[in-house]
């Protein structure tokens, strides 16, 4: 039995703790498979820097053993080990990690998937310094339009961990109804900007 700091979940545990959490990261591992004995040390690490990090703190870091616990793994959909996935924004979405299973590419991962991604704007001038730095990189970038605060918190979760997992788009949103009039952007609205073509709309 390998034992290591991070808590082994139950199956009724890591329903209950999925969604409670901004970012909750999980091993999925079993105890014969030789690469999840490789990879249980550093997660001790990672288990140690993360909970000591005040930017990191509150992200829940947890393990299950797909030997113990077989009708999660199934329903996590998980075919081999092990298996390093990330519950982002209170599980708005979940992130496979496919990198080297090195404590420091790992922990920028993680931080990665808990910070926020997205960013505000408020002021043509900052839409304005958007273009200028954004798109002399060839890199187009979306802008998402709502029209309160409320419901921006509520869509801002949820295209931030979209907008993780395609990293090569620049995400923005803005409630300022000014800003968007002045931009043509609908409410509620979701437009891609690129240097090759005008704004588009995206359903």
């Amino acid at each position: 039995m390998v034992s290591v700091l991070s808590a082994d979940s139950t199956e009724a545990a890591f329903y209950l703790a999925l969604g409670q959490h901004k970012t909750m990261v999980v091993l999925f591992y079993a105890p014969w498979c030789s690469h999840s004995k490789a990879v249980l040390p550093v997660w001790d690490d990672l288990d140690k820097a993360v909970t000591s990090n005040s930017l990191l703190g509150d992200i829940y870091m947890v393990k299950v053993d797909c030997v113990a616990e077989p009708t999660l793994y199934w329903r996590e959909n998980i075919s081999s080990f092990p298996v390093i996935r990330s519950y982002i924004n209170y599980n708005a979405l979940s992130i496979d990690y496919d990198g080297d299973r090195q404590f420091g590419a790992m922990l920028e991962h993680f931080r990665d998937m808990h910070l926020p991604y997205v960013e505000r704007i408020n002021e043509i001038d900052d839409f304005m310094q958007l273009q200028e730095k954004r798109l002399t990189r060839n890199r187009p970038f979306a802008i998402a339009s709502f029209d309160s605060d409320d419901s921006l918190n509520y869509n801002y979760l949820r295209i931030d961990a979209a907008c993780k997992r395609e990293k090569r788009i620049g995400c923005f949103v803005t409630s300022n109804s000014s800003l968007s009039e002045r931009l043509n952007l609908g409410v509620a609205s979701l437009t891609m900007v690129t240097m090759f073509e005008d704004s588009a709309a995206v359903d």
